[in-house]
């Protein structure tokens, strides 16, 4: 991810993101967001729901570990999450298998049109 990306991400969810710098041995955040900048807002919107949970229903406050896309899906890590918040993840990594898929099927349509 672009470094002005990494930086809002930061500046605005500065308790999510509390060990973007951290010791490689306590955190994957030390390497930053592991994924392309087409990820951004997804991620920004799981903060914001992550955050909710934490604020609304008494999850504990999110801090990230890591970042990072794999096979296809985004992949939040957090130090310790609610029931509701591992929803969350859980629905984030399968909407962005499903966005990740259908982006690949469109362009195999447009390459082979």
């Amino acid at each position: 991810m672009r470094e002005e990306l990494d930086l809002a991400l930061c500046a605005r969810w500065p308790t999510i993101f509390a060990d973007r710098h951290g010791d490689p041995v306590e955190t994957g955040m030390c390497w930053g967001f592991q994924c392309g900048d087409e990820w951004f807002q997804l991620i920004d919107l799981t903060c914001a729901a992550l955050m909710r949970e934490a604020e609304l229903y008494g999850a504990p406050m999110p801090v990230a570990t890591q970042v990072k896309e794999k096979f296809g899906s985004v992949r939040f890590r957090l130090k310790e999450a609610g029931e509701g918040q591992r929803a969350v993840l859980s629905f984030v990594t399968d909407l962005s298998t499903l966005i990740c898929a259908k982006t690949v099927w469109n362009s195999r349509l447009i390459v082979d049109s």
